[in-house]
């Protein structure tokens, strides 16, 4: 059993009956302990990794510590789960023990995506450097790397981080100790993607695994959706004004929750609609879709009344927007007659003249898709 799947099991076994009066417990308590104040420390420090050409070399030595950088990674990912769901009011400093956890982990990921970059040998070192020279001239194939296994957090976990960095208070954590983590960009960024990951896997899921999934998880993704619309779509301004690259992987992370609605949830797609829009399931699938759709169209009319810059990261908001519209119009079913309104608007979108080609396509997508489904178009 890889170590961070094993300790990910023993956190959440301990989560369950942490309350129970237990020796065992007791000991398994403070092992996780012992562990999340020790693992805090550099991962590459401790591993003595200083150097990205020996991690490359083919020989056991350096086969070992890139396993072990693995290992380390998938630990600290299931040492932040288990602070994140032993989470209580009356802890200490817990928010600032889940920073250094992740700051270790980011540490590991920031290094591996060194590995398919150029590097050079250590100053000095001029055998070393003329062998790998020669190494690189014989070498051809594909580019060396390391791909770190899949995340271990599972969605009730993520869910709790979600929490805690969008809503407005938790009743497990102090506002104090929450905001500490509210501030950290770089912790969304890795909480979002985390998420994306989670919707990801959720979808290849097949038959009985799927069935299971859906029976244990439903009520936790209608949580993690509401977090995403009322946080996230409604609040887009806000959340650009803090990082932009959190605002974008945010509508990133929205687009995967409702392919994964559409996808994996389909009976439970009009529920969580009616948490989130107005219309309710009695109105039908249709006005509820197109109600989600005109609030993803008036962030694209935000976007276009702005004046943005030519390169930059916020250029991919449309996009994004676009994909999220395309994938609900795809995925579902939408009575004839009900779109009027977008039809309208999306010609009215196509004559203006600074939509960009990305842009104009998606919406001659759309446009044809209206036609194809409605002769009313």
């Amino acid at each position: 059993e890889p170590i961070g799947d094993l300790i990910f099991a023993l956190q959440r076994i301990y989560c369950t009956v942490a309350n129970k009066n237990l020796d065992s417990l007791d000991r398994l308590s403070n092992v996780l302990e012992s562990l999340c104040k020790r693992m805090c420390s550099s991962a590459l420090d401790a591993l003595q990794i200083d150097d990205r050409i020996d991690i490359l070399d083919n020989v056991p030595k350096s086969q070992q510590k890139v396993n072990s950088l693995k290992i380390c990674a998938s630990t600290l990912e299931a040492l932040i789960a288990y602070r994140l769901n032993s989470w209580s009011p009356d802890s200490g400093n817990i928010a600032q023990n889940i920073f250094s956890l992740f700051k270790s982990y980011n540490e590991i990921i920031e290094f591996t995506k060194t590995l398919n970059k150029p590097g050079k040998g250590k100053k000095g070192d001029k055998s070393r450097k003329d062998a790998d020279t020669t190494a690189t001239t014989q070498k051809r194939g594909p580019k060396v790397g390391i791909k770190l296994p899949s995340t271990i957090i599972d969605v009730e976990t993520i869910h709790k981080a979600l929490a805690v960095l969008f809503n407005d208070s938790v009743s497990f954590a102090s506002r104090e100790q929450a905001n500490f983590l509210k501030k950290r960009a770089d912790f969304h960024i890795y909480c979002l993607q985390t998420c994306i990951q989670i919707f990801q896997n959720s979808k290849i899921l097949r038959n009985v695994e799927r069935q299971k999934h859906r029976e244990s998880c439903e009520k936790i993704y209608l949580k993690i959706g509401e977090i995403l619309h009322k946080n996230i779509i409604c609040n887009l301004p806000a959340v650009q004004e803090f990082d932009e690259d959190v605002a974008i992987l945010g509508l990133e992370c929205f687009k995967e929750f409702c392919d994964v609605m559409c996808t994996v949830f389909t009976g439970e797609l009009s529920k969580f609609l009616a948490e989130i829009c107005e219309p309710s399931p009695s109105e039908g699938l249709s006005a509820q879709i197109i109600t989600l759709i005109a609030s993803l169209q008036k962030l694209v009319d935000e976007y276009y009344t702005e004046e943005v810059e030519e390169e930059g990261a916020k250029k991919k908001i449309p996009v994004i927007l676009f994909e999220t519209m395309t994938l609900l119009l795809n995925k579902t079913t939408i009575t004839a007659g009900s779109y009027g309104a977008l039809f309208g608007w999306l010609t009215g979108l196509a004559k203006m003249e600074n939509i960009e080609t990305n842009i104009a396509l998606s919406i001659l997508q759309l446009i044809t898709n209206i036609e194809d489904r409605d002769s009313e178009y």
